[in-house]
This record gives C-alpha cells, structure tokens and sequence, in this order.
C-alpha cells in the first residue's frame, strides 16, 4: 500500500485488505485457534473490527505517528466471535514508498466494566 495515499484509504486498506502472514502458537491461542497455521493467511478484518471507531483512531495514530503505536488498545473478535481487547506496539515497514509489513507484540487484557449496585 502506498503511504501517499489520503490518510481514510491507508486507514480502509489496512484494516480490510491486511493479512496474517506470520504469527506464533500463543497468538494463535489468544484468538481462540489451535495452531498458528489456522490463523496465517485470513483477513486482519476477521479479527479487528474494521469499522470500531477505536480501531480507526488507533490505525490513524498508527499512520500519523509514522506507521508505530505503543502500547495501544485494539478490539477484536476471537474465532467464537467472542470480544477481546489487546494492548499493541507495532511498527510498519516502509519500502519504496510503501506499507509493505507490519510487526508487533500483543498481550490480551482485561477491560473493567462497571457495575452498579442498587
């Protein structure tokens, strides 16, 4: 993907066009899978929720902030369909003035939802 593309179809093509080309056995776990080979090759669209308003603004900073975030909240959706939230640190590669990878860390967390008590 070119990064001189306007910053709304850098956002669209990440979020839907992106692809799991490596990822490792306790990834795979995380969203719920067996193996990591189940998970290499699907759409990142299968997991992150491409049109949360959270997952824009987080692919917005990531592009803003030079194709980096640290330690940023992704929510996603495991292979039940099930809600989860990340903590992420990624950072693009660019190559000839393109997108051509993206790396990265993820740990799940928990998110505190609040009860009220009559």
């Amino acid at each position: 993907m070119s990064v001189e593309l306007p910053e709304d179809q850098q956002i669209q093509h990440i979020l839907c066009e992106s692809y799991v080309a490596d990822c490792n056995e306790v990834q795979a776990r995380m969203y719920g899978l067996n193996s990591a080979q189940e998970w290499i090759g699907t759409r990142l669209s299968t997991s992150v929720v491409p049109d949360d308003i959270k997952n824009i603004e987080l692919t917005r900073q990531f592009i803003r902030a030079g194709y980096q975030v640290l330690n940023r909240k992704s929510y996603e959706l495991d292979a039940r369909g099930d809600r989860k939230v990340f903590l992420n640190s990624m950072i693009g590669i660019i190559a000839d003035g393109k997108l051509i990878a993206t790396w990265g860390t993820q740990c799940e967390v928990m998110e505190h939802e609040t009860v009220e008590v009559d």
